[in-house]
């Protein structure tokens, strides 16, 4: 967006974040260093029938602990922030993600990145031998346990305050990069940070997959033991990933490309997911912050899926797992972000005994 601010949507970077919402602005909350809420974050752009309504309480960097019990980037927890609101208004719809700051996976990113960079080099945590790497690996034990605390405590907040309960999606993560196999032909893998923004070797990327794929699946069973609903955002982004060949990272006319596409593109040609900012060298931590994050577009892609799985919840008391994927558009090789949808299953209840 910063690169052409007018390029599909007419809108400039302070526009989509005005007045500095990267740190929150909100009564009461602190402005610095602020939980870096976009104006445009998924919950606000999804059609969930109550526009202008929504409130925004995810805090960048925050683990299962910020939500229910420490204080964080000046903040409250976020479960004492969700029973203020319920004091003076009805909430019917809650969207979480969380999870992969307790895994600490910006620093599994910045590990695997400095490997990169360490051509040569023999060792370091980012490769196959990262307990992460094992589906059956404690951490992720671990993890679904406390997810399953904040859910069972969203449900007793709505409780305690005599409020309907909630209609509850934990959400799982996008995959951000493109898969190896998949990546735009560069001349060798040493200048994919130079052409692609895309700091990782052949064995960070498959270790990186593998995390996201068994952090996705510890969600997916804590949804499953709470009772709760699971949308899965794995392919939100496929096809626009960081260094995708099917889609292009733009630069402006006369700047020096790398590599990279010139010209005005289209949202469905773009990436939809931030390169890799701030290794040290350039920018600022703001833009390391951002990285691998989604873009406007990304949020976009996630906001259009979570509307689709929305509206296909359609009995009471049941719960759904819904799964993205992109639509085509008609005529067009690939479409735009608006166009993801979620195919939906209605999960059969759990009776009888469980251990």
């Amino acid at each position: 967006m910063e690169r052409n601010p007018d390029l599909y949507s007419g809108k400039s970077r302070d526009e989509i974040f005005p007045d500095g919402t990267y740190n929150s602005k909100e009564s009461g909350k602190t402005a610095e260093p602020g939980c870096h809420r976009s104006d445009a974050a998924e919950i606000h752009t999804a059609g969930i029938g109550h526009a202008g309504r929504t409130r925004n309480l995810a805090c960048s960097g925050a683990t299962t602990d910020d939500i229910l019990t420490n204080e964080y980037r000046g903040e409250k927890p976020q479960i004492q922030q969700l029973d203020s609101l319920l004091r003076s208004a009805d909430v019917d719809t809650v969207v979480v993600s969380i999870g992969g700051n307790d895994l600490d996976l910006s620093g599994l990113v910045e590990d695997c990145a400095k490997k990169y960079f360490s051509a040569g080099v023999i060792g370091g945590t980012c490769d196959g031998a990262n307990p992460l790497a094992k589906p059956d690996a404690p951490e992720y034990t671990s993890l679904q346990e406390k997810v399953g605390k904040v859910l069972t405590k969203v449900r007793e907040t709505f409780k305690d305050r005599g409020k309907t309960q909630p209609r509850i999606i934990l959400q799982g993560y996008p995959r951000p990069i493109a898969k190896k196999e998949d990546l735009r032909p560069i001349p060798s893998v040493s200048s994919r940070y130079q052409n692609l923004g895309y700091p990782f070797k052949d064995e960070s990327v498959d270790l990186l997959q593998q995390v996201s794929k068994h952090l996705n699946n510890a969600l997916r069973k804590a949804a499953s033991l709470a009772s709760v609903n699971y949308l899965d955002t794995t392919e939100a982004f496929q096809g626009h990933e960081l260094g995708h060949k099917n889609s292009v990272l733009q630069v402006k006319d006369g700047e020096t490309s790398d590599g990279r596409a010139k010209g005005k593109y289209g949202p469905e040609s773009l990436e939809w997911t931030r390169w890799v900012d701030n290794l040290g060298v350039i920018g600022d931590e703001q833009r390391k912050r951002e990285s691998l994050h989604p873009n406007y577009l990304g949020t976009q892609s996630e906001a259009a899926c979570l509307t689709s799985f929305i509206k296909q919840m359609t009995k009471t008391g049941a719960h759904y797992t819904g799964t993205c994927h992109i639509g085509k558009a008609d005529g067009a090789k690939q479409a735009g972000p608006d166009q993801t949808v979620a195919a939906v299953t209605e999960e059969t209840p759990r009776t009888g005994i469980h251990r």
